[in-house]
């Protein structure tokens, strides 16, 4: 295959590509690990948010420590430890005073709003987007990161290995802000959840392996035929 020009059968070839290339765990991944742990859709919330623009090893030890601090995550647990703690149990994950404020609104929201869950499985994805976002501190990442991975509703989380692999490759322009780039994937793909996460964890999986944003492994990459601009 040649060229640019990206279409669904050439997003299905890239797709099957990296399934044949990679065989990521759960244990790098802070949402797949906590449904695994059958975690409640609360902690798997906090678990996305401490993963937020840090590596997963940082997001882990940060919910180890919050998990040490207040015995079980729930919201009411949140709202009862003092800002200092909470702020100390999730340094790790950085930006601390910023995540321990994110944490508490949302424990308000949750704490205020005991049909949550029910209501994003009721309504669609846009509006669960939508929903999620009035959270403050909970942006479109988090919203579809939570809504792929523990509600099987089918969107397409982008994080930075995405983006970066999404505009050497030629799927968009360089430069393409989140919105662009998760409707680009879902113009392309089935509207499958499954592939979808599939997807996402294999493309973050080759981001950190090969496609690395210094110095990536072309030599070594699966997609070296279909990328338009290599290295």
């Amino acid at each position: 295959m040649t060229g640019c020009n990206w279409d669904q059968e050439r997003a299905m070839e890239l797709y099957r590509r990296l399934v044949r290339a990679y065989s990521p765990s759960a244990e790098e991944f802070v949402a797949w690990k906590l449904r695994l742990e059958q975690s409640s859709p609360f902690e798997i919330l906090v678990g996305i948010v401490l993963s937020q623009n840090t590596s997963d090893k940082n997001a882990f030890a940060a919910m180890e420590r919050l998990r040490k601090l207040l015995g079980d995550v729930t919201p009411e647990a949140i709202l009862r430890v003092g800002t200092s703690a909470l702020e100390e149990a999730v340094r790790p994950a950085g930006m601390h005073r910023q995540r321990a404020r994110t944490l508490v609104a949302l424990a308000k929201f949750v704490y205020q709003h005991r049909g949550w869950l029910e209501e994003l499985r009721s309504i669609d994805v846009e509006e669960a987007r939508r929903y999620l976002m009035r959270i403050p501190g909970i942006g479109p990442k988090t919203a579809d990161v939570f809504l792929l991975m523990y509600l099987g509703k089918a969107t397409f989380p982008v994080d930075t290995h995405i983006a970066r692999i999404s505009a050497r490759l030629g799927i968009v322009r360089k430069g393409a802000r989140y919105e662009e780039i998760r409707s680009r994937y879902l113009e392309l793909l089935p509207r499958d959840p499954e592939l979808l996460a599939r997807l996402h964890v294999l493309l973050i999986t080759h981001g950190r392996r090969v496609c690395r944003a210094r110095n990536p492994r072309c030599n070594e990459c699966p997609l070296r035929d279909l990328c338009c601009s290599p290295a």
